[in-house]
């Protein structure tokens, strides 16, 4: 299950798939997005929305992670942590440490 969660830490919206966060994400604007490489090679995704929302999620792969980002357009432009680091924009062309 997908949640969002206001700046208090109550979910504001459910979702079972990331559709419902694409859908968040096309009426807000982002604070951060940051992907961070955790154990076994998984991905986490965690995004911070401008007026306090947040979202995160865990992904199987972070290579997966990485290249949904990649490919997300509705996020091009939101600033980029990297494993904690400040790695410039979301972009189809954002470089992604190995």
């Amino acid at each position: 299950m997908n949640v969002i969660r206001n700046k208090d830490g109550e979910v504001i919206q459910r979702s079972r798939n990331l559709a419902g966060i694409r859908r968040f994400v096309g009426s807000r604007l982002i604070k951060v997005l940051a992907v961070d490489r955790i154990e076994d090679g998984e991905g986490k995704l965690m995004i911070l929305f401008e007026n306090g929302d947040s979202y995160e999620t865990n992904f199987a792969s972070f290579t997966v992670l990485a290249d949904f980002v990649r490919r997300w357009r509705n996020v091009y432009g939101a600033p980029l942590l990297i494993g904690g680091k400040d790695a410039g924009m979301v972009s189809s062309k954002m470089e992604v440490p190995a």
